[in-house]
């Protein structure tokens, strides 16, 4: 799955229009949500990344670990004015990928989604999805679990509306 995972990066670095590339933060809260949303639709995520969660968010350096690998894949770290690293990917040459219809199809779905988005409004949307909400900081994500219980709770509130909506027996 490693090998999806390579496509998943450089399929989203191709679609990149800002010449400074992508920061990891962003490129690993995409993925996240890429992986989030194939969990809720197919019940299970794209990816065989394990998501950790952390102050920041979900974590895995899996994504940052494997692109390093990648010889197309351009690697710059910059420091800010407050000594904070920021790390930026690029691609150096496009390569083939190999990813099916569905898989794309999901992608897009996430980056229509977060395209117009500063990283402070992506931060409060992956902060927002159900795996992050419902687990202990520093805990580990079982993406496809969370999914389960998400539709078990979207299900159980709408039996609780509808028989509030009910005219009482008399």
């Amino acid at each position: 799955m490693t090998s999806t995972l390579i496509n998943i990066i450089n399929f989203i670095l191709s679609e990149q229009t800002d010449r400074s590339g992508i920061s990891i933060s962003k490129l690993t809260k995409i993925i996240y949500l890429i992986d989030w949303r194939s969990s809720i639709t197919i019940g299970r995520q794209i990816t065989d990344l394990q998501w950790h969660s952390n102050i920041h968010g979900p974590y895995t350096k899996t994504i940052l670990d494997e692109s390093k690998k990648e010889k197309n894949i351009i690697i710059t770290t910059t420091t800010n004015e407050l000594g904070n690293k920021k790390t930026f990917l690029t691609l150096e040459y496009p390569r083939k990928l190999e990813l099916n219809r569905d898989i794309i199809d999901t992608i897009n779905f996430v980056l229509d989604a977060t395209k117009n988005k500063i990283n402070r409004d992506l931060k409060k949307l992956v902060d927002s999805t159900y795996p992050i909400v419902s687990s202990e900081k520093y805990s580990e994500l079982d993406l496809a679990q969370k999914a389960m219980e998400y539709k078990n709770y979207l299900v159980s509130t709408q039996k609780y509306r509808s028989n509030l909506n009910k005219p009482e027996d008399k």
